[in-house]
């Protein structure tokens, strides 16, 4: 059971699953990492629900989850933000495009 006050880091948050995984816990006073490539759309996310939940802390991470590299970076700016994540949602997809 997800609790008020754990934290929650989401892939992929700018839009769809994501941004709507977010308002769900962010409704149940879930603090929230959001991670996707557009930060634009992924502060338009967290603009919305800090009006409908202002005391929910959401802190966001531009990566590209495509990269090698993106994992060790998440990690590096979790632990700037000094966060402990109690909830990981890999929501972030990619594929392949063109004949099959």
């Amino acid at each position: 059971m997800i609790r008020p006050g754990t934290t929650a880091l989401i892939t992929g948050a700018s839009g769809g699953i994501g941004a709507e995984f977010a308002a769900q816990l962010a409704d149940r006073e879930v603090d929230l990492v959001l991670v996707a490539r557009n930060t634009d759309r992924l502060a338009e996310v967290r603009d919305v629900l800090n009006k409908r939940k202002p005391r929910v802390r959401i802190d966001l991470i531009e990566a590209d989850l495509s990269t090698p590299q993106s994992g060790a970076e998440i990690s590096r700016q979790v632990a700037l933000l000094d966060r402990h994540i109690d909830v990981l949602i890999n929501n972030a997809g990619a594929g392949i495009h063109g004949d099959f």
